[in-house]
């Protein structure tokens, strides 16, 4: 039988976040930075603190963020840097709260958390049990209860294992605006060239007891690219169900998404980015599981675009 309403979790089809060692949270000002360092990152389980994004953790640290569901950007007068971070083995990397998706084919409706879904791994969390899933379900049912999330106890990564820091300023910026473009050209990264440049930018921390090794610079980036290509199929996604006349609410507030002309152009947009991916040198090696993951997400955009209820179609097997 099918399903009227289809969740869709931010994790499903996540193949490598279990391999992330070291994530990144933009800081806004010198104050904060200082606290950090002094007593280390302060946080509610399962509230979204880190990234593995480096160009979400820029735009952080720049003040260029969004609040939750207005989507409206704040500047502040000053930014710091971007906090490296270790994961400690008493903690353990997902998915924030409240980034799940509900597609509702009868109402033709998309609630829940569709843009933070459609963001991905920009809003991640530190749990203290090894089942993620299984701890932010059980934190969103204590919030929705009247637990509200900054009520919840509150826990320290310690500052020993806060690696150092990223200077933010233009040179970083530019840094992350060629990998964004090179990315989402889908062409080779320089890798080489991007670890060094991440080397030479960054500041360890003198009170930490973790070193940042320089093959973890490699991480970072490879990290990234996912995040942007994640975010990029996912919001395609929600494109062409906007296209087809669904509305979207982001925890209750309609949300309004920026669309193609019409659905002929998103049909278009599909087929080529199916063409680039089928031709890509980036996707390769550790990446390479990301061109599964899009093909089976175009696939289903048409599939929606031509009335298909996808509720009833098999999920392919991502082991």
């Amino acid at each position: 039988m099918s399903l009227r309403k289809l969740e869709l979790a931010s994790g499903h089809g996540d193949q490598t976040l279990s391999a992330v060692q070291f994530v990144l949270h933009g800081v806004l000002n010198v104050t904060e930075l200082v606290s950090i360092r002094d007593a280390g990152l302060q946080f509610a389980e399962g509230q979204p603190v880190v990234t593995s994004n480096l160009a979400q953790a820029a735009g952080w640290a720049m003040g260029m963020y969004s609040s939750g569901s207005s989507g409206v950007a704040h500047q502040e007068p000053e930014s710091a840097g971007i906090v490296v971070a270790a994961i400690p083995p008493n903690f353990h990397l997902g998915y924030a709260v409240f980034t799940t998706a509900y597609i509702d084919r009868q109402t033709k409706q998309v609630s829940g958390a569709p843009l933070r879904y459609a963001v991905s791994r920009n809003q991640l969390a530190l749990y203290m049990l090894p089942d993620t899933e299984a701890a932010r379900v059980r934190i969103e049912t204590e919030v929705a209860n009247g637990y509200a999330l900054m009520q919840h106890p509150r826990l320290a990564l310690d500052k020993q294992y806060i690696v150092g820091e990223f200077d933010s300023g233009p040179g970083f910026q530019a840094m992350m605006r060629q990998l964004e473009g090179t990315v989402a050209n889908l062409q080779p990264l320089d890798s080489d060239r991007l670890e060094r440049s991440l080397m030479e930018l960054f500041v360890p921390n003198q009170s930490g007891r973790i070193a940042l090794p320089s093959s973890a610079m490699r991480g970072l980036v490879m990290r990234t690219a996912e995040s942007l290509i994640l975010t990029r199929l996912r919001m395609m996604r929600w494109q062409g169900l906007s296209l087809l006349g669904y509305r979207f609410f982001e925890g209750g507030r309609e949300a309004r998404l920026q669309l193609p002309k019409d659905v002929t152009e998103q049909r278009a947009r599909i087929e080529q980015l199916g063409r680039q991916l089928a031709s890509s040198q980036l996707l390769t090696g550790e990446l390479e599981w990301i061109k599964t993951y899009a093909e089976h997400q175009l696939g289903l955009m048409k599939m929606e675009l031509d009335g298909a209820l996808l509720e009833v179609q098999p999920e392919p097997d991502w082991s």
